[in-house]
């Protein structure tokens, strides 16, 4: 890349590139798509919401300091992207220049950057076919680097719940299936209408990292707790006065109230549907796609719920009270009132009469099921 950024700065209209790049516009602030596609890209770039920046943090040791890290990596990640972004806009401005045309026409993103803008700047280079192969190396290994902790975060959440692939007799096979089945989804991409079912797939996808990100944001902070939270992250990092200023005023506060509030309000303000990007039918497509990402959330939630004893409880939650039914102990002839408490008005009353109410319901219960056993034989005769 810092090839490509010297080699590109030499050419006609790199000047007009970098300024457009450099340049303000505060229509883009108040545009919710330039919002939401920031967001989600911070979200891919790191991985978060994803499974593979928890998979990989998991090798760290126990007081690791993760605040350092939380800032060193996207620190470089950001500075990165931005770095790279001037040979990029460089590039965009001789193209502009040699067509006669505005840098904010030939701004492409995603594969039209890769196979359009980057080819253009190798092609200035001295032997430009070795640079070509070295970029395009790059890029799958790239490619690769990003797809391995991503395949290997499935792997490891199914094997969590299912041990029984861990066996060598099925890892090998277990991998291969998952593998093979990235292979077939990622296939109707190839086609020709591919890169058309990709930008549906990429759009509606940032919804889906938005509202994970804002569910892990809402599990640590509520459902777990951000007191048991600090305290855990006190633990790993220990309790001293620096770490303790760090966290509190700004992870906590962040974790509170900044990222939720944010989220939300990306989502909320102007959904995907009510820009007209796409059609009816690929933007159904699209929340198709979306729904059958977020169910997994919901559908496992219920069936650990289940498991642990919920929906027995939520059968006992919704039973009649003990008090249930009618308050004469005479009247209370079917089976089931036999061993519940009726409710009286009386204060109390004496043994005797508790007596005589026990016999009077026994022999209800008595009269009652002599009753139901004669029209029983009577409708079956």
């Amino acid at each position: 890349m810092t090839v490509l950024l010297v080699k590109s700065a030499t050419l006609p209209g790199a000047a007009k590139g970098v300024e457009y790049y450099m340049s303000f516009d505060i229509q883009k602030i108040l545009n919710a798509q330039a919002w939401r596609r920031a967001a989600s890209q911070i979200l891919f770039s790191l991985s978060c919401c994803l499974g593979s920046l928890t998979g990989m943090s998991s090798y760290n040791q126990f007081h690791d300091n993760t605040i350092r890290d939380s800032f060193v990596i996207p620190l470089i990640n950001c500075g990165t992207s931005f770095y790279v972004g001037f040979a990029i806009f460089t590039t965009l401005g001789y193209m502009g220049e040699t067509t006669g045309r505005g840098i904010e026409t030939v701004a492409t993103s995603g594969p039209g950057l890769v196979f359009v803008a980057y080819p253009v700047a190798l092609s200035k280079l001295p032997l430009p076919q070795m640079w070509s192969f070295f970029f395009f190396l790059m890029m799958v290994l790239l490619g690769l680097g990003s797809q391995f902790p991503n395949v290997e975060s499935i792997i490891t959440a199914v094997q969590d719940e299912f041990p029984l692939l861990r066996k060598q007799r099925y890892n090998k096979v277990f991998r291969l299936c998952i593998c093979l089945s990235g292979f077939l989804l990622g296939l109707p991409q190839t086609t020709r209408g591919g890169m058309y079912l990709l930008d549906v797939c990429d759009t509606f996808i940032e919804f889906s990292m938005l509202f994970i990100g804002l569910l892990e944001v809402v599990a640590i902070v509520w459902i777990y707790g951000v007191g048991r939270f600090s305290e855990d992250m006190m633990l790993m990092l220990g309790f001293s006065k620096y770490n303790k200023i760090i966290y509190n005023t700004y992870f906590k506060w962040g974790l509170i109230v900044v990222t939720p509030l944010l989220i939300t309000w990306i989502i909320l303000y102007k959904p995907i549907s009510a820009e007209g990007e796409f059609p009816e039918w690929a933007e159904a497509l699209g929340w198709l796609l979306v729904t059958f990402i977020m169910m997994w959330t919901v559908l496992w939630y219920i069936i650990t719920f289940c498991q642990q004893g919920g929906f027995k409880l939520l059968v006992e939650l919704n039973q009649p009270t003990s008090k249930w039914g009618p308050a004469d102990p005479e009247n209370r002839m079917i089976p089931r009132y036999q061993y519940q408490t009726p409710m009286t008005g009386q204060a109390s009353v004496s043994d005797g009469t508790a007596s005589q109410q026990q016999d009077q319901v026994l022999v209800a219960e008595n009269h009652f099921t002599s009753i139901f056993n004669f029209q029983t034989n009577t409708s079956t005769v």
